[in-house]
């Protein structure tokens, strides 16, 4: 505090280095990790876009504005940053006898013969395959027998879809498949559904997002904690085993260490990376940080943004967070998107 006062007065060097001295400190204590962030578009999204979801593979950043419900595209130019694809059509609307409606989630998926790069999911079961140069092709997912209460995300594992049904307090999953006759799509979930949770219960009406890695699935919360499920086909009686809550590991200072849910914290999204390494990334709005934690859910470290005159990042909230393929790292505030590089 002491320097941050006599920095009111002006900068000076001496101020500069206890400052850069002090934060290093408290950095190691915190498993902090400093990232530089520069704007990452070099043209700037419309002021009602909320930027939330952030994936990413070889054809592209794609982000989902949860405000329209659309999904926009940008692509690396020469120089590092990327360009807005205004070509590009994945959002609400009439497709021959389907009407999608704002589209909650989406997920890249792998080759597959009619080359679609993303599959995104309105709030009632509809389904659209989006990629660059093609308009968007509809879908549906083959509802429950008690129909649909409110899709809010899903994830899938290889060709296997996994739909959260935060209303009813369901999972449900479908097999896809990848057809090569000329009328169907690339991946196709023609499965009647499969009651994932079964006889578990796990209240989900505050869900953010899903992760599914094999035989293990992690749920995470708008109160930052998380349920984790195992699936097992030889367990006897129900397959699904849940924990809810499942511990965090957190080693750092001051902190509880083995903590269920955080009360400082505000979680916004998660993101995960299987290469060069294993791990999840949660969006912590409440502080400014991306926590990254192993999948047996150990805090690794904690990534903030380094203090910058050149690109001072927006005082407005963190709203998503994103792992290119290039281990770029993606923040998003409201409509701006900023990148750094991850070590």
């Amino acid at each position: 505090d002491t320097v941050l006062k006599a920095r009111e007065f002006g900068d000076s060097d001496l101020s500069d280095t206890l400052l850069t001295q002090t934060q290093t400190i408290i950095d190691d204590m915190d498993l902090v990790t400093r990232l530089d962030f520069r704007p990452a578009t070099t043209s700037q999204f419309s002021q009602d876009v909320v930027l939330t979801k952030i994936k990413s593979n070889n054809s592209g950043i794609y982000l989902l504005d949860s405000a329209a419900g659309r999904i926009y595209r940008t692509v690396a130019t020469s120089k590092g940053f990327y360009d807005i694809d205004s070509s590009f059509q994945c959002g609400p609307g009439t497709y021959g006898v389907i009407t999608v409606g704002k589209i909650v989630d989406f997920t890249t998926l792998p080759t597959n013969t009619r080359s679609y790069e993303l599959l995104a999911v309105d709030a009632g079961g509809n389904l659209l395959y989006c990629s660059p140069e093609n308009d968007p092709v509809p879908g549906s997912l083959i509802p429950p027998e008690d129909e649909w209460g409110k899709i809010a995300a899903m994830s899938l594992d290889e060709y296997t879809l996994y739909v959260v049904d935060a209303e009813k307090d369901r999972i449900w999953s479908y097999a896809g498949r990848d057809f090569e006759i000329a009328a169907m799509a690339g991946i196709v979930f023609s499965t009647h559904p499969v009651d994932y949770l079964g006889t578990q219960t796990v209240d989900l009406g505050g869900v953010l997002d899903l992760i599914v890695n094999k035989e293990d699935m992690f749920i995470l919360h708008q109160d930052s904690h998380m349920t984790t499920c195992q699936y097992n086909a030889y367990r006897d009686g129900n397959p699904t085993e849940c924990q809810d809550p499942t511990p965090y590991s957190d080693s750092r200072v001051g902190y509880e260490k083995n903590p269920l849910i955080y009360f400082d914290a505000q979680f916004k999204g998660i993101q995960e990376t299987t290469y060069p390494t294993s791990a999840f990334y949660i969006l912590d709005a409440a502080n400014r940080a991306v926590l990254q934690y192993s999948y047996q859910l150990n805090l690794e470290r904690t990534l903030k943004p380094q203090p910058s005159k050149t690109y001072p990042l927006p005082e407005t909230d963190m709203t998503g967070v994103g792992i290119s393929t290039a281990k770029e790292l993606f923040l998003a505030f409201g409509n701006q998107l900023y990148v750094g590089g991850l070590p």
